[in-house]
């Protein structure tokens, strides 16, 4: 009922559903990326016709990529051209991005009322996007204006729509919202697929518990969610479907299927290890319990390949766990050694894996040569490799090889291998959700490519090119967090699309958690109630339909990467920068003068030091300030003249306070040196007046008859109206936001800051910001967490104090929220009496020794100027 399928994915069945070949074990992709939402150049008048030529000969040959960015610019130039608006709208439906198609199309029937090309269109791209009852009154508006040798095919398109609306369960309409999902599989509309199977089943017929071809259905639609799920790097939800189609698989007997949903599962639990590192151990034992069950079923069905490739994998994941010598391990990697052929090549996956798993342990075992000679074995395979899951794994491989080349001093070899890396991260960008890429296991790549570079020009001699590798990734990592990558991609990310789903889904949590429950499974329980609640959280902030602003506006454009001689200029000669970055193998830390720079290789890798940044944070005792200060910053080497240093840290460091460091004292802080740079070029202005926003418990009222220095008003109860606070805030003010973080969803820019009663006009979540002016000359960050055994997150606080600061506030100082109220008291009654004499560190230093018996967390920090 639609043009023809130009199918953009293959599938690699290695064994048949027993109804039909619908297995999915790897995706290839051999499709070109939707066109981005880029900027497009103003052509001059006497240009417009060449162009126009252009995009109408792109169009005819129907290259609508080639032609969708010409005709955009054409349109933008006259948009009285209906002919070219009509194309425009055709091409932006051919290309995936239907929500320009749509605003487009509707204009131009606005316009040219009864020509029936354009309301068909208009239907086909409401269908797309799920708008079918808008689609069915279009599609009969084209029937009655068409010719008559066209309406009996219009005809079928009204009756090919009125199936996709009709919500009568039947295996019919169940096999359409199938075949339909196809063309979003074709634009890599994932978000739009995802909804055409959960559509499928919600007309699914009632079946009995034998009847083998719906089963055969079911577990298909489950398997495609949970793989497309894996796709978008949304591990919590793909677990929830796949466990149903291995449920459904083990009722069918399905072995070869139960086989590589405990593949799937694995997989999903070891992303989530990749996205969570601070819960990898629990995540790591899950995926290797469903790899160890997926190697079961592939013995119990001698399929001797994927026996092979499960025991790499399982290896592979087993390693990062346990030592070699472990006795399972060790019994494990003598049966998977019969499959490494020594002498190469791996020359399809199974063989490839087997390598892969023991060169992993050779890592561990800092056997770098035995580890390079079978990564290279390896290499050619998964260069050559169509498969997107392989394509993902490459990075991996080049990465484990910079590591290799590193540790034999092959430093160009090993700097080579992390801008391949980069290279294959962003090549496989392309085809994953951005918003899942720039929030997910993509960003923790990004930061170990960054420091695989780092650590190699470190090496080199060159921490000027070290400086500039970790200066882009903070940027990167910052832009990322604003959506900067996702705001114009509204085809790969589809609120309203993930809206329908979720709202879906809750019930089919809540079900199969009474169902485990009556089992006494309480480990699937706990998880299952965890989700429902995390789906809820999610759908009520669907709802409210917040929109991101984009980040990239004439008037603020995004923040760009400071240079080396930036940095040192604006540091001056009295302050240094100190910047970090981790990964597995170790750390990076770079001191910036305002004549030098000099970089440290550090030898604790991310999990040690979380793990001393954790320790510190609970006991907080000299001696483990000493030993963490030990290892961070007598390393660099830090000349004891600089009166202030500024501290740039990777989110391994986040928890960490700085001052409570012997010499470190007056430390402050900067996501990026180029937001330091920002703020020195801004006009320097008196503190005059203090907002004091009581809105949270435990605020005393003692700082609201101010100071002689600091005129102050105090906001509590009915003046607590948010909007109208930040709307009036002046650029000589002090902004001190007491308040209650809400951190709980996994996005940091869905996070709130909650006042008062919580009500609409006492929320603000971060992602409101990004359209938001706020130039106050400080805003104090007073929060405390709506659940006090959470730690504060990384990405949040960055995003808290970096946003901030994009909406115009010159300075932040972020407030421990684990300190008690009598000491939190004390410590801003100092600060605010010395804020005008000792400028905002120094303040900051004072107010810390004033509490610095106070038991517990006593990480303030202050984000700006150093002096």
């Amino acid at each position: 009922m639609y043009p023809p399928s130009r199918s953009s994915l293959r599938v690699l069945c290695l064994s048949a559903l027993f109804v039909a070949s619908w297995c999915l074990l790897f995706i290839t992709t051999t499709f070109a990326a939707a066109p981005e939402g880029e900027s497009l150049p103003v052509a001059a008048d006497n240009d417009v016709a060449a162009i126009r030529k252009a995009a109408m000969e792109a169009y005819e040959k129907e290259a609508y990529a080639e032609a969708l960015p010409l005709l955009k610019e054409v349109y933008a130039l006259d948009p009285a051209d209906i002919e070219v608006a009509g194309r425009l709208g055709f091409s932006a439906k051919e290309t995936g991005a239907y929500e320009l198609a749509l605003a487009t199309l509707e204009s131009v029937v606005a316009e040219k009322t009864d020509d029936y090309y354009y309301w068909w269109w208009l239907s086909d791209t409401q269908r797309l996007l799920g708008r079918y009852a808008e689609a069915l009154k279009s599609m009969e508006r084209a029937r009655d204006l068409a010719p008559d040798d066209t309406r009996t095919q219009l005809q079928d398109y009204v009756k090919y729509t009125t199936v996709l609306l009709d919500r009568t369960p039947s295996w019919e309409n169940f096999d359409q919202h199938l075949a339909f999902s196809k063309r979003h599989q074709e634009m890599r509309r994932v978000r739009r697929q995802i909804e055409e199977y959960v559509n499928a089943l919600d007309v699914a017929p009632p079946y009995e518990p034998d009847e083998r071809e719906a089963l055969g259905r079911l577990i298909w639609v489950y398997q495609e969610l949970g793989v497309q799920y894996l796709y978008i790097e949304d591990p919590d939800a793909a677990i929830d479907y796949l466990k149903q189609a291995l449920e459904l698989a083990r009722q069918a007997a399905a072995l070869p299927e139960a086989m590589r949903y405990e593949q799937y599962l694995a997989i999903a639990w070891r992303l989530k290890a990749d996205r969570d590192p601070r819960d990898v151990q629990i995540h790591l034992e899950h995926s290797v319990a469903h790899w160890k069950k997926a190697l079961d079923l592939a013995i119990e069905t001698e399929d001797v390949v994927y026996q092979r490739y499960v025991q790499g994998r399982l290896l592979e994941t087993w390693i990062r766990l346990l030592p070699p010598e472990d006795p399972a391990v060790a019994a494990l990697r003598q049966v998977n050694l019969k499959e490494v052929p020594w002498q190469g090549p791996a020359n399809e996956y199974s063989t490839a894996e087997a390598v892969y798993g023991e060169a992993r342990c050779r890592l561990h075992e800092e056997d770098y040569a035995g580890a390079r000679v079978l990564l290279e074995i390896a290499l050619p395979y998964f260069e050559q490799s169509k498969y997107l899951s392989d394509k993902q794994r490459i990075v991996e491989v080049y990465l484990d090889l910079a590591q290799v080349y590193f540790r034999q001093e092959h430093l160009e070899e090993s700097l080579k291998m992390a801008e391949k890396a980069a290279a294959a991260a962003e090549e496989s960008r392309k085809f994953v959700d951005v918003d899942a890429f720039n929030r997910g296991a993509g960003e923790q790549v990004l930061r170990q490519i960054a420091v695989a570079k780092a650590r190699a020009c470190v090496a080199r001699e060159r921490a000027d090119e070290a400086f500039a590798v970790m200066e882009a990734y903070h940027t990167r990592h910052f832009q990322n967090l604003l959506g900067a990558n996702v705001v114009d991609d509204a085809m790969r990310t589809d609120a309203a699309s993930e809206e329908s789903v979720v709202v879906r889904r809750i019930p089919m949590l809540e079900a199969r958690l009474a169902k485990v429950r009556e089992a006494g499974d309480q480990e699937e329980a706990a998880r299952l109630e965890q989700r429902v609640a995390e789906d809820t959280a999610r759908l009520q902030w669907l709802k409210k339909g917040v929109l991101f602003r984009s980040s990239a506006t004439p008037d603020r454009p995004l923040p760009a990467p400071a240079s080396l001689e930036q940095t040192q200029a604006v540091l001056g000669g009295d302050a240094v920068l100190m910047g970090y970055l981790f990964d597995v193998w170790g750390g990076i830390a770079l001191r910036v003068g305002s004549d030098s720079v000099r970089g440290t290789l550090l030898e604790p890798g991310e999990k040690e030091i979380r793990a001393s940044v954790d320790t510190l944070r609970d006991a907080n005792t000299a001696e483990a300030a000493a030993g963490l200060r030990e290892v961070l910053v007598a390393p660099a080497l830090l000349e004891a003249h600089a009166k202030r240093v500024v501290i740039v840290r990777d989110e391994n460091l986040y928890g960490l306070c700085f001052n409570l460091f012997e010499g470190l004292e007056g430390a402050v802080y900067a996501n990026t040196a180029g937001s330091l740079v920002k703020i020195g070029e801004q006009s320097v202005n008196t503190f005059s007046k203090l907002r004091y926003v009581m809105g949270r418990e435990g605020m005393a009222d003692g700082l609201c008859s101010g100071s002689d220095a600091l005129a102050a008003a105090c906001l509590a109860g009915e003046t607590l109206d948010l909007p109208r606070i930040v709307s009036d805030v002046q650029p000589d003010e002090v902004l001190h936001l007491g308040c209650v973080l809400e951190q709980s969803p996994p996005d940091a820019m869905l996070c709130e800051l909650v006042f008062g009663d919580g009500a609409e006009n006492r929320r603000l979540p971060l992602a409101r910001l990004l359209g938001m002016k706020l130039p106050a000359l400080l805003v104090v960050l007073d929060w405390s967490k709506i659940s006090e055994d959470a730690v504060l997150r990384p990405d949040v606080v960055m995003a808290a104090t970096g946003l901030l600061q994009y909406a115009g506030a010159a300075s932040i100082l972020v407030a421990s929220p684990g300190m008690d109220t009598s000491h939190r008291e004390q410590f801003f009654k100092v600060f605010y009496e010395q804020l005008a004499a000792l400028g905002g560190p120094g303040a900051v230093e004072a107010a810390l020794l004033a509490v610095k018996d106070a038991p517990g967390d006593r990480s303030f920090c202050w984000y700006g100027m150093p002096r």
